[in-house]
């Protein structure tokens, strides 16, 4: 038979380690779901600065983007490889 007093301590340490543990996983949902929002607002400015370069004319569609300002969306240059540039690369690399 147990002592009270272990099975006070076995009772009060699992009642603590459930409350940390749910609190642990609440925070980590929180601070999923704000770094989703965050990116996804990111993401809606950019696109949106995107859309603004775009102008229709009689000749077709134009596309007035300048590299310096959004360099993640220019083409890489000499000497300057943007980083899907270095996956192409790798990914090359590894295949037979």
């Amino acid at each position: 038979m147990k002592s009270l007093t272990s099975q006070l301590s076995n009772r009060m340490t699992l009642t603590v380690t459930s409350i940390l543990i749910l609190v642990f996983v609440a925070i980590d949902i929180s601070i999923d779901n704000w770094i989703d929002s965050e990116f996804d607002s990111g993401l809606m400015t950019k696109s949106n600065y995107l859309k603004t370069l775009v102008k229709e004319t009689p000749n077709g569609i134009e596309f007035d983007f300048a590299g310096e300002f959004m360099p993640e969306f220019s083409l890489p240059t000499q000497g300057n490889i943007s980083n899907y540039g270095k996956l192409k690369r790798c990914l090359n690399d590894l295949s037979p």
